[in-house]
């Protein structure tokens, strides 16, 4: 059996401003007329050193009736970095979102490639896929959660 190791494991537990503690990002957008398709939603500035670790797109069921409704999530050149959402349901799902409306964890390169520090200053984007079928109206939120090593900081 062998013994491994992270490759954090032997670095110095940060301190304060060191980047060890968690930062949440996050951003909200209200639409009062339905989106359309390929419409972007600038979320939130990704700032250099931040290193996200999970996040999630929560909202309002803006898409009634036979859902139709897209909304992928993903930084400037990269539309669905973090989510490539497919079809949304509003609905509830028992044990699992008791409320309608839109609950889905960011995934794609947050789940299948390690952590990675942001390299320089980008946009968190929404991209509207594929406009609502019916309705469109509500509020979306996009939150993003990682540590932080500000460079400015020794």
């Amino acid at each position: 059996m062998a013994t491994l190791l992270s490759d954090q494991y032997n670095l110095p537990v940060p301190g304060v401003g060191a980047g060890g503690d968690l930062k949440v990002l996050f951003g909200s957008k209200t639409f009062t007329a339905a989106a359309s398709s390929a419409d972007i939603v600038k979320m939130f500035k990704i700032p250099k050193g931040f290193t996200p670790l999970f996040g999630q797109l929560v909202g309002s069921d803006l898409d009634t009736g036979t859902e139709a409704l897209e909304l992928d999530v993903g930084v400037t050149g990269d539309a669905t970095k973090y989510l490539d959402s497919g079809v949304i349901t509003g609905d509830t799902i028992a044990n699992e979102k008791i409320t309608v409306g839109i609950k889905i964890p960011l995934q794609e390169d947050l789940m299948t490639v390690k952590p990675t520090e942001v390299d320089a200053e980008t946009d968190c984007i929404v991209t509207v896929t594929a406009a609502a079928n019916a309705g469109g109206t509500g509020v979306i939120t996009v939150m993003l959660c990682g540590v932080f090593n500000d460079a400015r900081v020794v």
